[in-house]
């Protein structure tokens, strides 16, 4: 236990994390040390218990504030304030052995049923909208580096826009409380040197969570880039890229796989996991060898809007550091969960060059993947690049080949490119391979890009070598349904710099592939900050790829940023260009690469089209609805990526005269619902042959919510008046609905992680 004698630096993040969500609650500093560090488990149990039939006991006093100041003021005319205060609290004193059964008091805290303290639904987090997050340094690392973080963000979608950003970690999730808010203009960048020192108290490192106002996340990018400077004291700087990650575009559920080092014994590697869901969420942590087999697993459990990250993943799990493995991190529940982030960060000791890999899922259908860069030939300053590999099938087809061209650079590469190399792989084997160029395909002193047909998960890193010391960058595979810029789109290359002086500040090279069978041409609009400083143009032969080194010239670039579009004459619009820029360190020769975002035609965005699908067959707040059972049991147990609304429905129904008459208090009507929704049929079951939830606005006489109930079938009917009536229905087809649509759009006719299909009707009336 805590002792309140104890500094800071000798607890734990977690202890930390307990006190300093008892003091943003409200709660006197003393009193949160007192409350850690001396009440007895049962004692701490059996607070929380009686707060919780204090909230639940007085619905009629609406500005109730719980003992010491701990819950948030109870408004039972909002239906879940006191709920949501308690389950936000839930996950961090559950943990550090403030209580050991869990959020269940919220649900029915009179009878004392108790749930499971690590159900992640159970946590119902008050964060603000989360589109996506990077994750960021403002800290010393190993081996004498000092990280830091910038970042960048541009759109040209519209006017007005602002991006707002929020830091979380393990010890201090997301707080609405603490941000930056940057106005970013239509066809302007917005850069933040050391974006993390922007924060206040939050303490580096950790993830950068942002929200998009004005524009969809898929309109706008944000990138940022995390460098140190070198530890032997030579000049220039060593970096990764790191773009941020919309969390629409994450596989909802799936395992994200990310490589490790291919020297285990120069290198180490390091593994982050970030947690934008609105709850706690158990991961699954493995590192695996080369066949796919276990080497040492953990659970990591992350609370809502967090990041955490495994430096040197290896001695953190407790094995000797080796070649030939990878990890993969899984969500350890069933829910249908999106919103994570997984990386991996390969850093060189000596030279403390980090290299970025994002992580990637199985894809559930094959389709053209392009490496876009791969070399083995002298650059610029005395630079030597060559590429290496990494394949893993991770999710795919017990055994599937691996079957790749190479494409030279400046040529028509169509069908056959200039070699091939083909190896199967079962089901989660893993393929390196150094120098790839020359061992794969028998080539040197060349550069171009790789083409597969795959649903693989692909990364490379391409670096040059000075003294014994490696410099580079990752570069994964693009999928051209994901990544390549058709018609009617256009990408985005964001955080560019050139210096007119090649020994000093950084040079920017722009790479192209024309991921089409036709010729195509790509144009380049070069700016810096709001001025267009030169446009390029470039015609591609079939599978193409060209680099254009130090693309602005000799020209001083600080706020360089481009827009890539190509014409689409005969061309599928997923058949397209891929970009990528390269910002290289003149000092050190290390790169940093940014792969273009595709941004979209302007059209509506899948939130939209869900909004449009529930109100093209959601009916009008005069007529009727019909949940169906695997709708009605999500609303009540809160599962199938929802929240469960069984407090805000009892609080709503506590209105009619009749269920007072029927249950002592709100936790009574709480727990019938429960019954109703456990899956157990003989527990008075939803009747299979009735829909099981009704809301009725024109039956005969009042206004009826409607549950199928016991043996015989029967109807149930709550009254609980007009007013309360339209609050639930609002609750349901406005936050419910969207929710559970949009965590499972293939009940809905879509494809997971879409929209549903405007074509497919669900019932939800009688016509």
């Amino acid at each position: 236990m805590l002792s309140t004698v104890e500094t800071e630096t000798e607890r734990s993040a977690l202890e930390l994390a307990v006190v300093r969500e008892l003091r943003r609650s409200g709660m006197d500093s003393i009193d949160a040390e007192v409350m850690v560090s001396e009440m007895e488990v049962d004692r701490r149990q059996e607070y929380l218990f009686q707060a919780a039939q204090v909230v639940d006991s007085h619905p009629e006093n609406p500005n109730l504030v719980v003992e010491r100041g701990m819950f948030a003021p109870a408004d039972y005319s909002t239906a879940h304030t006191a709920h949501a205060s308690l389950q936000r609290h839930v996950p961090r004193l559950a943990k550090a052995g403030l209580l050991a059964a869990g959020a269940a008091m919220v649900f029915a805290p009179v009878t004392g049923v108790l749930m499971d303290a690590f159900t992640p639904s159970a946590y119902a987090a008050d964060l603000p909208t989360l589109d996506g997050a990077f994750v960021g340094a403002d800290n010393s690392g190993r081996f004498g580096t000092h990280w830091t973080s910038s970042m960048c963000a541009v759109q040209d979608s519209a006017d007005n826009v602002v991006l707002k950003l929020y830091p979380g970690s393990l010890a201090q999730p997301v707080d609405a409380a603490r941000f930056i808010q940057l106005d970013v203009p239509r066809g302007e960048q917005v850069c933040v040197e050391n974006v993390l020192a922007g924060f206040g108290d939050f303490v580096a490192p950790g993830a950068v969570f942002y929200d998009w106002e004005g524009i969809d996340p898929d309109q706008g990018y944000v990138f940022s880039r995390t460098s140190t400077v070198r530890p032997s004291g030579a000049p220039g700087s060593m970096g990764q890229g790191f773009p941020g990650v919309d969390f629409e575009a994450v596989a909802a559920g799936k395992t994200q796989v990310v490589p490790t080092a291919h020297d285990a014994e120069h290198f180490r590697t390091n593994v982050g996991v970030v947690n934008g869901n609105s709850f706690a969420v158990e991961f699954d942590v493995a590192i695996r060898g080369s066949g796919g087999a276990v080497l040492a697993d953990t659970v990591l459990d992350l609370p809502a809007g967090s990041w955490f990250q495994y430096n040197d993943i290896y001695a953190k799990l407790g094995i000797p550091a080796r070649a030939w493995s990878y990890v993969t991190v899984t969500p350890s529940h069933n829910l249908p969960i999106g919103n994570f982030l997984v990386d991996s960060s390969v850093v060189d000791n000596a030279s403390g060059d980090p290299t970025h890999n994002q992580g990637q899922s199985h894809a559930d259908t094959p389709t053209t993947v392009f490496l876009p860069a791969a070399a083995r030939l002298p650059g610029a300053n005395g630079t030597e690049w060559v590429t290496d590999l990494d394949v893993m099938n991770w999710g795919g087809l017990n055994t599937d080949n691996f079957l790749s061209t190479f494409l030279l650079e400046g040529q028509d590469n169509f069908p056959g490119g200039i070699a091939s190399y083909n190896i199967p792989m079962v089901n989660g084997e893993l393929f390196q391979e150094d120098d790839m160029v020359l061992q794969m395909y028998g080539l040197d002193g060349v550069k171009g890009a790789v083409v597969t047909g795959s649903n693989m998960q692909i990364f490379s890193r391409t670096f040059t070598t000075e003294d014994g010391q490696t410099f580079g960058a990752g570069l994964p595979g693009q999928r051209v349904d994901e990544h390549a810029i058709g018609s009617d789109q256009y990408g985005v290359l964001p955080h560019l710099q050139q210096s007119s002086d090649r020994h000093t500040g950084f040079r920017t090279n722009i790479g192209l592939v024309n991921a089409s069978i036709e010729t195509r041409t790509a144009t380049i609009e070069l700016y810096d900050g709001a001025t267009l400083v030169d446009t390029i143009q470039k015609t591609l032969a079939p599978w193409d790829m060209t680099q254009l080194n130090k693309a602005y010239g000799n020209t001083d670039i600080t706020d360089g940023w481009a827009r890539i579009t190509s014409d689409a004459s005969g061309v599928q619009d997923d058949e397209g260009v891929i970009a990528y820029g390269s910002v290289v360190d003149n000092h050190s020769g290390d790169g940093s690469v940014v792969m273009a975002k595709r941004i979209g035609p302007s059209g509506p965005s899948i939130d939209d089209q869900i909004r449009e699908y529930i109100d093209l067959y959601f009916p009008t707040n005069d007529a009727r609805f019909f949940l169906s059972d695997t709708e009605a049991r999500a609303i009540i147990n809160g599962d199938m990526g929802t929240r469960s609304y069984t407090l805000d429905l009892a609080t709503e129904l506590w209105n009619d005269p009749v269920m007072q008459g029927e249950f002592d208090d709100i936790s009574g009507i709480v727990a019938w619902f429960e019954a109703r929704a456990d899956g157990v049929p003989g527990n008075s079951e939803y009747c299979p042959d009735f829909d099981p939830v009704q809301w009725d606005n024109d039956a005969f006489g009042d206004s009826t919510f409607r549950v199928y109930d016991g043996l015989s079938c029967g109807p149930v009917d709550f009254r609980p008046g007009e007013e309360p009536m339209l609050r639930v229905y609002d609750m349901i087809k406005n936050d419910f609905m969207f929710n559970f649509i949009k965590a499972n759009p293939e009940l809905y006719g879509g494809q997971s992680g879409g929209a549903p299909d405007m074509d497919f009707n669900p019932t939800w009336n009688d016509g």
